[in-house]
């Protein structure tokens, strides 16, 4: 079986989301997970899919990303 790396992307620009989601998925062993826009909707749903890994934006609206990391 295939060990997979999965991903969560938080930034306030949808493209960019996209972009970086396509980006990343050309790598047979990443698989994403999910995104949001702001701080507040990165919490619940990051809590919800525990992925290995999350890249995101620092300046977030309605929750910086280091009240996000806190």
């Amino acid at each position: 079986m295939e060990n997979k790396t999965t991903f969560f992307l938080i930034d306030e620009q949808a493209l960019f989301r996209d972009c970086v989601r396509d980006l990343l998925e050309e790598e047979k062993n990443l698989v994403w997970v999910g995104g949001a826009e702001n701080g507040v909707e990165a919490i619940n749903k990051v809590e919800a899919c525990q992925p290995d890994l999350v890249l995101m934006e620092l300046s977030l609206s309605k929750l910086n990303g280091f009240s996000v990391i806190n």
